[in-house]
């Protein structure tokens, strides 16, 4: 079974803002000369940077800046799990795609069945969400309950909603349109 290609990055900031990145392929064999070839590359792309370039935001570059591009690539490609960084950013995406968005680390949340009964959701790395009990009595009487602040349930019977206050002007504008 062949693995899936796994590409990687080695990159040098010259000034903040200013990065000259190289894509590599990083599934192979990184050797003496392999090594060698790719920080050359990065330094060239320094050395090649001009005014002219990246929309006119380039820069003439010394040869000094050339160096410690080469220096940074070669401490990359050895410092680097590029397949580590491959398998995380795969599982980051995958994790977003399964919850249409940013994944919560934890949330606070009342019990659809008991209104008083505060639960905390987590998820693991894979994004799959655990809801633990709230035992610290503290915390809940510090929140107060939803129906106490004219929440409602939503639809589905798991969380509670309530309706957006208008800001000021709004109501000032319905108030002289009606």
């Amino acid at each position: 079974m062949s693995q899936a290609p796994v590409y990687g990055a080695i990159e040098y900031e010259i000034s903040p803002g200013h990065i000259h990145q190289l894509i590599i392929d990083a599934g192979e064999l990184l050797t003496g000369d392999v090594i060698e070839e790719l920080a050359g590359e990065l330094a060239e792309a320094v050395l090649n940077c001009n005014e002219e370039r990246h929309k006119g935001h380039g820069r003439k570059h010394t040869m000094d800046d050339a160096q410690k591009a080469y220096g940074a690539a070669v401490q990359q490609l050895f410092g680097t799990d590029f397949r580590y960084e491959q398998e995380e950013l795969d599982r980051k995406i995958r994790v977003f795609k399964k919850w249409g968005g940013q994944v919560p680390a934890a949330a606070l949340m009342f019990d659809p069945d008991d209104r008083k009964q505060l639960n905390l959701l987590t998820t693991d790395q894979e994004g799959n969400p655990s809801i633990r009990k709230v035992t610290d009595k503290s915390l809940i009487d510090m929140i107060p309950y939803p129906d106490e602040k004219n929440a409602v349930r939503d639809k589905e019977g798991v969380s509670w909603q309530r309706k957006r206050k208008l800001k000021a002007e709004t109501k000032l504008r319905r108030l002289h349109d009606a």
